[in-house]
C-alpha cells in the first residue's frame, strides 16, 4: 500500500470515528443549550418565518442560523436542528484541520495521528453550541488552500480561498479582519525567497477580491439597516464590555431590566442599539493604561489557553521555537512550511488581544497549527532514515501524541459530565413546563429567566445584579425569577403584596420546592391571566 493511500485511509477512518463520537456526545447532550445557542435558534426561526427585520443583525454571524433553517422543517424541536449543525461544524473543522496537516508538510504519521486526536477534541467541543468550530473549520480550509502551491498556480484555487474566507465571515464577523491580516501574512511568507513575488501578490489580490465580493452583500445589508458602513457591531461591543470599571460596562441585558424589541424574547438577539458605554484608549492616559494592561492580561490568557491544548504546553512551545529559533531563518521558512504555524497563530489569536480573550473556544482554530508545529519540530530534530522512522523520531512522535491525546481525552470525559450550565437548562425547562401546564405566561425577569423564556416563548426582561421587589415591579414583568438562596430578597417577595409565590403551583410538596434553587413569583395583578403580552 502506497503512502498516499495510507494517509487517506487514516483521514477517512478519523472522520468515521469522529462521526461515531458526535452521535454519542450529541445524544448525551441532546437537550443541552447555552445562551448563544438560543440566539442562533431564534434567528433561524425568524429566517424560516421570513421575518427579515428580526433575522438580520450585525452582532451574530448568520451562517450558523442559515444552516439551521432547512432543518427546522424536519425537526419539531429546534434544539435537534442546532445539534445537527453543531455536528456538521465539527466535521468541517476536522476537514479544515486535515487541509492544514496536508499543506504544512508534516510527516505522514503526524498527519494521521493529528487527525485522530482532532476528531476526539472537536467532538467533545460540540457540547456548547457556538459557531466557533464552524469558523475554525472554514478558516483552516482557507489557510490550507493558501499554504498549498496550487494557490499560486491556479486561479480557481485563489477564488475558492476567497470564498472560504467569506464564509468564515458569515460564521463569525471576526473573520473579516482575520482574512485581511492572515492572508497577507501567508502571502508574505510565500514571498520569502520566491523568485516571482509579483505572482504571489497577484494571487493574494484575486483571493481578497473574491472575499470582498462575497462579503460586500452582507456588509451592504447591515449598512442599510443601521445607517453608515457596518461590517459588524460585535467588535465594538466586545471592546466596550472590557473597558475601565469607572462606569457599568457589562452587557445591559444582564444588568438592567428592559423590554426587548417586539417579536424577540431577548434584547441580546441584537444588542446593537442597547446602551453600552463605549470607550477609547485615546480618550485619556488612564484609558490608555487600561488598554495596555488589558492586552498584557489577554496575552497571558491566550498563552495559557494555547498551552492547555497539550501537556506542558508542547504545542505552544513548538510554534514559538519553529518560528524564531533557527538559522538561516529565511531559507528555513521557505523550505519548512510547518514553521509558518507560529505566524498564523499570532494572527488568529492576536486579534483578541484588545478585547475579551477568556473563552477557550475562540482559539479552537489554532489547534491544527499546534499539531503542525509540534510534529514538524520533532521531524526537524530527528530526521528519518530512508523511508523508516528512526528511533528518536518514533519516541518524539509518541511524546507529541501523548501530550495532545491526554487533554483531548479529558475534554471527551467532560462532555459526559453534567455541568452547572446543564442544571440551569433543566431547571428552566422544568419551570417552563409547569407554567405552561398551569396556563401561566407573560414577560419574565430575573437571573436564569432566559431559559424559561425560551421554553415558554415569552419575552425576557433581563436581570439586575442587586434587584429589589420595587425594581421587579417597575420592570412590568409578570413573572419574577430569583435565587432561593438570596434570603433577604426572598423575604421581601414573601411580604410584598405585588407578587404571589408560585411554589404551590410548581411543586406538589414543599420539600422538593425548598430544595429547588429558584423561586418564581407571579404579579398579583396578573394572577389568572392567560394572555401573552
Amino acid at each position: 500500500m502506497d503512502a498516499n493511500r495510507t494517509i487517506w485511509l487514516g483521514f477517512a477512518s478519523a472522520i468515521i470515528f469522529q462521526l461515531f463520537l458526535l452521535i454519542v456526545v450529541g445524544w448525551h447532550n441532546r437537550q443541552m443549550i447555552n445562551y448563544d445557542a438560543i440566539f442562533y435558534m431564534r434567528t433561524a426561526s425568524y429566517y424560516a418565518n421570513l421575518q427579515f427585520d428580526l433575522a438580520v443583525n450585525g452582532y451574530w454571524g448568520p451562517l450558523f442560523s442559515w444552516l439551521m433553517v432547512p432543518l427546522l422543517s424536519i425537526f419539531e424541536n429546534p434544539i435537534d436542528a442546532a445539534r445537527l449543525v453543531m455536528a456538521l461544524s465539527a466535521v468541517i473543522f476536522l476537514i479544515g484541520s486535515i487541509s492544514v496537516f496536508k499543506s504544512f508538510d508534516i510527516h505522514p504519521a503526524g498527519k494521521i495521528l493529528s487527525a485522530w486526536i482532532t476528531a476526539v477534541s472537536s467532538a467533545a467541543w460540540t457540547v456548547k453550541m457556538t459557531p466557533d468550530l464552524l469558523l475554525g473549520g472554514l478558516l483552516c480550509l482557507a489557510v490550507g488552500q493558501m499554504a498549498s502551491s496550487k494557490w499560486i498556480a491556479q486561479r480557481a484555487v485563489q477564488v475558492a480561498t476567497g470564498v472560504l474566507w467569506g464564509l468564515a465571515y458569515f460564521a463569525k464577523p471576526v473573520a473579516f479582519p482575520l482574512a485581511l491580516v492572515t492572508s497577507s501574512v501567508i502571502a508574505a511568507l510565500w514571498a520569502i525567497g520566491h523568485e516571482h513575488k509579483k505572482t504571489i501578490w497577484r494571487s493574494l489580490a484575486v483571493t481578497l477580491i473574491a472575499f470582498l465580493s462575497i462579503t460586500s452583500v452582507w456588509v451592504l445589508i447591515l449598512s442599510v439597516k443601521y445607517g453608515g458602513v457596518v461590517i459588524s457591531t460585535s467588535g465594538k461591543i466586545a471592546h466596550a464590555i472590557v473597558g475601565p470599571r469607572d462606569v457599568e460596562r457589562l452587557h445591559p441585558h444582564n444588568v438592567t431590566f428592559h423590554v426587548p424589541e417586539p417579536g424577540r424574547i431577548s434584547a441580546a438577539e441584537d444588542p446593537t442599539n442597547m446602551s453600552y458605554q463605549f470607550w477609547s484608549p485615546f480618550e485619556s492616559l488612564e484609558y490608555a493604561k487600561h488598554q495596555w494592561m488589558l492586552i498584557c492580561y489577554n496575552a497571558k490568557e491566550i498563552v495559557a489557553t494555547l498551552s492547555g491544548f497539550s501537556v506542558s504546553g508542547l504545542g505552544a512551545f513548538a510554534i514559538l521555537f519553529g518560528l524564531f529559533v533557527h538559522s538561516p531563518w529565511r531559507r528555513n521558512m521557505k523550505e519548512s512550511r510547518w514553521r509558518w504555524s507560529g505566524a498564523v497563530v499570532a494572527c488568529l489569536a492576536g486579534i483578541y488581544l484588545p478585547v475579551y480573550a477568556e473563552q477557550a473556544r475562540y482559539f479552537y482554530v489554532t489547534y491544527p497549527f499546534l499539531f503542525a508545529a509540534a510534529f514538524g519540530l520533532v521531524a526537524w530534530l530527528a530526521p528519518t532514515i530512508g523511508d523508516r522512522l528512526s528511533w528518536p523520531l518514533l519516541i518524539g512522535f509518541t511524546t507529541v501524541t501523548i501530550c495532545f491525546a491526554l487533554p483531548a481525552r479529558e475534554e471527551l470525559r467532560q462532555a459526559f459530565i453534567t455541568s452547572e450550565d446543564e442544571r440551569h437548562v433543566e431547571r428552566g425547562r422544568y419551570i417552563a413546563e409547569k407554567l405552561k401546564a398551569n396556563r401561566l405566561q407573560g414577560p419574565i425577569a430575573g437571573d436564569h429567566g432566559l431559559y424559561i423564556a425560551f421554553f415558554t416563548n415569552q419575552p425576557w426582561y433581563g436581570a439586575e445584579p442587586n434587584p429589589t421587589v420595587e425594581r421587579f415591579v417597575a420592570s412590568k414583568a409578570k413573572l419574577a425569577v430569583i435565587s432561593r438562596g438570596e434570603q433577604e430578597l426572598v423575604d421581601q417577595f414573601n411580604h410584598a403584596a405585588a407578587f404571589a409565590d408560585l411554589d404551590s403551583v410548581l411543586f406538589d410538596k414543599q420539600k422538593p420546592a425548598d430544595r429547588f434553587p429558584l423561586k418564581v413569583y407571579l404579579r398579583a395583578d396578573s394572577a389568572g391571566s392567560q394572555n401573552s403580552p
